[in-house]
Order: C-alpha cells, then sequence, then structure tokens
C-alpha cells in the first residue's frame, strides 16, 4: 500500500499543476496528499477531477492546510482532523497521519499529544508529512541553530510511538 501513497508539500498547486501531473502519471499513486496547496476548499472538487481521483478530503475547516485525494480501488476512512493534521484509515489495515506541522513548539506539542491517542490501535501506523522540526542539528546544513527543547520534543515523540 504504501507503493501507492505520495505526500507532497507543494507550496501552492496553482505553479506546480504541471509538475504535480507529471508526477501523478509517473508514479501513479492511490492516495494523493497535497501539503500548503494556497487554494480555497471551494476548488477541492475541481482539483480532485483535474487529477483524476474519486474522492478528497481537507482539514481547512480546522485552519488546516492538508488536502486528501485517493481512488475508488481503496477504501479510506477519515478518523479525525485538527490544524495539523489527517488521521485516516486505509482499506482497514493501515492507519495513516498525514501531518504538516506548526512552525512553533508549543502548538507542535499539541499535535504529538493529539497523535499520541492513535497509539492504541492495534495496526500498522504510518506518520507522513512535514513536522517542521528535526530530531538533531545534523539533520539539517545551514542556518541558526534550533531550540532544543523542540528537537527534544520530537524525538520523544518518536520514541514514544515508535
Amino acid at each position: 500500500m504504501l507503493d501507492n501513497l505520495l505526500f507532497w508539500n507543494c507550496r501552492g498547486l496553482g505553479s506546480s499543476k504541471a509538475r504535480l501531473r507529471a508526477m501523478l502519471k509517473v508514479l501513479k499513486p492511490k492516495v494523493l496528499i497535497v501539503a500548503e496547496p494556497f487554494r480555497q476548499d471551494c476548488k477541492l472538487e475541481r482539483w480532485q477531477g483535474m487529477l483524476k481521483f474519486d474522492a478528497s478530503y481537507s482539514n481547512g475547516d480546522s485552519g488546516g492546510k492538508l488536502w486528501v485525494f485517493w481512488n475508488d480501488e481503496v477504501q479510506v476512512n477519515i478518523l479525525q482532523e485538527s490544524n495539523q493534521h489527517v488521521t485516516f484509515i486505509i482499506n482497514s489495515l493501515l492507519l495513516i497521519s498525514a501531518v504538516y506541522a506548526k512552525c512553533t513548539y508549543m502548538e507542535r506539542r499539541q499535535l504529538w499529544d493529539g497523535l499520541l491517542s492513535f497509539g492504541v490501535l492495534q495496526m500498522p501506523w504510518v506518520i507522513i508529512g512535514d513536522f517542521n522540526t528535526i530530531r538533531h542539528d545534523g539533520e539539517r546544513r545551514g542556518g541558526c541553530p534550533r531550540l532544543p527543547r523542540a528537537m527534544e520534543d520530537f524525538s520523544s515523540f518518536i520514541q514514544m510511538v515508535d
């Protein structure tokens, strides 16, 4: 199933339409998650048709920036959304949490706490997305050092769900 899933932080669908279509043609995902579409949710259905998907979902009503598209070949059940994630089950077999995390570590703490509630489910779980943080400074190049507390929070979250 994971070979049929694509997450893309496109930072605006308008200027990325041709690139996205080319990726979809080559990769043929059954599930597409787009972060930062920079489009109003009223355009979601239009994009669904343009990208040739059968269904779609957005966390825009919660203030989020994630769009999820899927084909009828897979059954998608949305479990929960927030302004930082959409969590769903694919074919009653695989739990997916698609994440576009906030930039401040205090807001990300709400995300980590919210996602931990899914750890009790007895099924494979994939957490995919843009976490807007790193585990340690060795994971990046250049720029200012990251806040140690934010990296510790992220590392702790990973250890708890691992």
